[in-house]
């Protein structure tokens, strides 16, 4: 579809939302268009005279509709986008949703458990196990003098 063919009947109408409020953005990620998925956030932009929030997700996984089509949608693998991308985010951020289908979707409960979960085996190992080894290596070593 080209730009000349851009169809606008079948778009719904944007909400009024205020990207400069974080809090508005978050309830927009919180609304029946989007999952409740580990890769879907609210990321700060900074321009030149004040700061916009967007929403995100770091799979690059919108369901895109309208004319957000058209523009690059942000993710973290994608580190620069086009200015006007980051100046239209009123324009594009009402009409993406998180497709039906996502593969890669995590939900947030088991995402913040797995997380929890590696950070307790880390320390678990970090500050149980390892001095433990250390401590019956050096038990070894006197015992085999």
């Amino acid at each position: 579809m080209s730009l000349t063919e851009l169809n606008l009947n079948d778009v719904p109408e944007p909400k009024n939302i205020n990207f400069s409020d974080r809090n508005a953005v978050e309830k927009l990620l919180e609304t029946e268009k989007f999952r409740p998925c580990a890769n879907l956030r609210c990321a700060p932009v900074k321009l030149q005279h004040h700061q916009l929030f967007m929403p995100m997700c770091d799979e690059g996984r919108f369901d895109r509709q309208g004319v957000a089509e058209f523009f690059d949608m942000p993710n973290t693998q994608v580190r620069s986008l086009s200015p006007v991308t980051y100046m239209n985010i009123p324009s594009w951020a009402t009409l993406v949703s998180c497709p039906p289908d996502c593969k890669g979707y995590k939900n947030r409960t088991v995402a913040k458990t797995q997380k929890a979960g590696g950070y307790a085996a880390s320390w678990l190992f970090e500050h149980i196990l390892k001095p433990a080894e250390i401590v019956w290596a050096a038990v070894w070593a006197w015992l085999f003098k």
